[in-house]
């Protein structure tokens, strides 16, 4: 029901840490049995830090040493058979029985943890031992200089020491269960299972606790593998059956391509929907836009880079992976600031960027195209939100080239609903080879 551990100096910050957590204390706790929503239920029967241990040390005799035990604590869990209304009264107790046994000015802290597997209470002292210490004490010549500086300090010996192996040792382990349980029954005033109170089968320690629960974990986990690899087996027989061999065969990669396919399925299912398109393939084309000064959106053939822009313009740049230069270049090489921009974004792991001209009143937009259709998909919705979070958009006009990988025409979509004002550029060029495509994707079809 109680454990006792010892720490060096180097584990005694960390000690602090875990048992005066709180949930806003910014520190990243490696027990991931910790729930930090439960943290807030904690609470301190006494409070001490860092500083308050560094300082008692200070104040008693200790031999120097790297492996010292300048800390302890116990854990005390609490038993199942203490009534709920008597928790607090139960750590209570414990701590007044350590505080009797320690030494009240040598316990640092005592902090009930609510927050973990089950309730439990850690409380910090230092080992010291009440003596009055003398030569003979350190036969040592090593250790009995450390004693002439600390008589030199204080004109007189020593009468308390830091020294684990005379606190905790065996003979008292021996008895501390028992004289606890005694005192505890008298405090609450009925007998409480002390002696094997972690859990209704015996006595457990935290430690005890989080090994229990990790071995129930790593059970469940493979029982979970099992049945992953039963599942596995029975649809790769049933792809076997319909002719895809097992060296097609990979679970992840199926259902990654499913989970694509369903993403492109729904952007074009859009897409057709907001330009009034048939879902057949052969329907599948342009349709005719006439330039209207009054319409938010005007299509032109040919390039923006030829067009007199407005002092105000959102300018889209493309910036395709798979060349060096943007299909606006000639437009980049005549503003010294956007060829800066540009360098930036190209070496920057952002897909879409919205940067304002440094020397004029211009917003410019830099999207990464692909070939990957799913990634220019959805570099658009970002290049959407982006648009509508511009400043003052709905008095800009944007000016945008028609993007040689996107498909289902996704961009001009975008503009369109959203009701932006828009001059959009398409080359005959580009027209011609999409509608090719198309028409090859339909004559495969037909085979």
């Amino acid at each position: 029901m109680a454990e006792i551990k010892k720490f060096k100096t180097p584990a005694v910050k960390a000690v602090f840490v875990h048992a005066n957590r709180t949930a806003t204390d910014g520190h990243k706790h490696s027990n991931e049995n910790i729930d930090l929503d439960r943290t807030k239920y904690n609470y301190r029967l006494k409070t001490g830090g860092v500083k308050d241990w560094k300082k008692r040390l200070d104040e008693v005799f200790r031999v120097k040493r790297s492996d010292n035990v300048t800390f302890a604590e116990v854990i005390v869990t609490l038993p199942k058979d203490v009534r709920e209304e008597d928790e607090r009264r139960f750590f209570q107790s414990c701590y007044e029985f350590f505080c009797k046994d320690f030494g009240d000015e040598n316990v640092m802290y005592a902090t009930v943890h609510k927050d973990e597997i089950q309730p439990h209470m850690h409380l910090g002292f230092l080992p010291i031992e009440k003596k009055d210490i003398t030569y003979d004490d350190y036969p040592n010549q090593k250790y009995k200089s450390n004693l002439d500086k600390w008589v030199k300090k204080h004109n007189e010996l020593p009468k308390e020491r830091l020294l684990a192996s005379a606190i905790i040792n065996r003979p008292y382990l021996n008895t501390m269960h028992e004289r606890l349980q005694m005192h505890v029954d008298n405090y609450l005033g009925y007998h409480t299972s002390v002696l094997n109170g972690a859990t209704a089968k015996g006595n457990k320690t935290v430690l005890e606790l989080k090994v229990k629960t990790l071995q129930e974990k790593e059970q469940a986990l493979k029982e979970s593998i099992g049945g992953i690899k039963e599942d596995a087996k029975m649809i790769k027989q049933t792809m076997e059956k319909t002719g895809i061999t097992s060296e097609d065969f990979a679970l992840y990669p199926l259902l990654q391509k499913i989970e694509n396919l369903q993403e492109q399925n729904t952007a074009l299912m859009e897409v057709l929907t907001r330009n009034g398109c048939s879902y057949s393939p052969n329907e599948l084309k342009p349709k005719n836009y006439i330039p209207a000064k009054s319409a938010p959106l005007n299509v032109y053939e040919g390039s923006l880079v030829d067009e007199q822009l407005t002092s105000n313009a959102v300018v889209v740049i493309e910036l395709p992976k798979h060349k060096d230069d943007s299909p606006q270049q000639k437009y980049i090489n005549e503003d010294f600031d956007l060829r800066q921009m540009i360098t930036f974004a190209k070496n920057s792991d952002d897909e879409v960027r919205v940067k304002r001209s440094r020397t004029s009143d211009k917003v410019f937009v830099i999207i990464k195209t692909d070939d990957d259709v799913k990634k220019t998909i959805t570099n658009f919705i970002v290049m959407e939100q982006m648009l509508k979070e511009i400043e003052d958009i709905r008095s800009r006009k944007i000016y945008m080239d028609r993007i040689e990988s996107d498909r289902y025409d996704l961009a001009r979509s975008i503009l369109t609903s959203n009701n932006f004002q828009a001059a959009y550029f398409e080359k005959k060029s580009t027209i011609d080879k999409m509608l090719e495509e198309e028409k090859e994707q339909i004559e495969n079809i037909k085979e």
